[in-house]
Order: structure tokens, then C-alpha cells, then sequence
């Protein structure tokens, strides 16, 4: 790309080679394997160089962009051939809790959606194109736990119990921590020392 020329029908290409002394066929033809895509809902546009939507190669800043791209690939300059696909996200679970959760992004917490039973698990899987196994689902390893005889309650990031990674001031921010991973909003899931 650029092209230099733009065939509008078959018979132009055709009468095009024969004037350049090439065979009246489709041979020597190099065929652009990208795609351009979007996620639902978004008005991010991406171009997949290999083709294949969800393939994040190349995302447009603006429509000034997105649009000389594909005047240089020959594609007409509008929206149209734009693959609209869910997005994928990613799913996640606290180590000691059953539930899994899914966000779009890659922060977590708080979860954006926490499926209820396996079912729903299944269904949304399905629904974004991932596989249907738990085999990507994500484990925060951490854990609560308090020192035998005093009132503060610590979170463990690497999920041992001694590692004070974090000590909750008041009981409020203990509580908003457990509910965006998801635990119980009580005092159960705290491993004593």
C-alpha cells in the first residue's frame, strides 16, 4: 500500500494485465490478511494485522487516521467491514471464595459482573468466545489475618499468613476491601497467629 491503482470490475484487471504482458488470471495476487474491528459499544476502531478480530495491532486515535489507512489498503473510506466483536476480558476469583468474577479490564477489584452459578459462568464464556473451561480464570492469592489477642486485621498480598502487606485502619475499609474482592462482609476468612 498505497495502491496505485483500483480496479472497479474484473474485466479492468484483466484488461489491465493483458496490457502489462501478465497472464489474464488472479495469479501474483498478494491479498492484505488484516481486518479492521471494534469491541461493542466502543468507538475505538483496531486494525488486526493477521487478521483475526480481537488481535489488537494497531488501534486508530481518530476518524482522520482510521480513514487514510484505509484509502492506503484500497478499502472504502466509511465505516463499513468493521468487525464488531464482545470483548473478551478476563475472569477471576478470590483463592478461598467459589465465586468467580469477570472484569474488562485487567484491574481488579471490584468485580464488574460475579456469576452467580456455573450456568451464567458458562453462558458469558460462550457468549465472549472463550473457551468453555475454567483453565484462564485468574486467582487472588491473598489472605486476612490478625495477631491472637489484637484487634488489627491485616491482608497478606502473596496469601501467607504473617506477611503484612496491608493493616486496615477501621473497620469500614476491611469491610469495602472484602466486599470488592467479593468476600462475605463479615469477620470469617481470618487466619489467627
Amino acid at each position: 500500500p498505497p495502491a496505485e491503482v483500483t480496479f472497479q470490475s474484473k474485466e479492468e484487471y484483466m484488461k489491465h494485465r493483458a496490457e502489462h504482458g501478465m497472464p489474464e488470471d488472479w495469479s501474483d495476487i498478494k491479498t492484505v490478511k488484516g481486518c479492521y474491528w471494534g469491541y461493542n459499544g466502543e468507538d475505538t476502531v483496531w486494525w488486526a494485522e493477521d487478521g483475526k478480530a480481537g488481535t489488537e495491532t494497531i488501534a486508530f486515535p481518530n476518524a482522520q487516521t482510521y480513514l487514510h489507512h484505509r484509502k492506503l489498503l484500497g478499502f472504502p473510506e466509511d465505516s463499513t467491514l468493521i468487525q464488531r466483536i464482545l470483548p473478551k476480558g478476563f475472569y477471576w476469583r478470590a483463592e478461598k471464595l467459589p465465586h468467580v468474577h469477570w472484569n474488562l479490564k485487567t484491574a481488579y477489584p471490584p468485580a464488574e459482573v460475579t456469576f452467580k452459578n456455573s450456568r451464567e459462568f458458562l453462558e458469558h464464556r460462550a457468549k465472549h468466545g472463550m473457551p468453555l473451561d475454567g483453565s484462564d480464570v485468574k486467582v487472588v492469592k491473598g489472605c486476612y489475618w490478625g495477631k491472637n489477642g489484637e484487634a488489627t486485621i491485616w491482608w497478606a498480598e502473596d496469601g501467607k499468613v504473617g506477611t503484612e502487606t496491608y493493616a486496615f485502619p477501621n473497620p469500614e475499609e476491611y469491610m469495602e476491601h472484602r466486599r470488592l474482592l467479593g468476600f462475605p462482609l463479615d469477620f470469617s476468612l481470618i487466619e489467627r497467629i
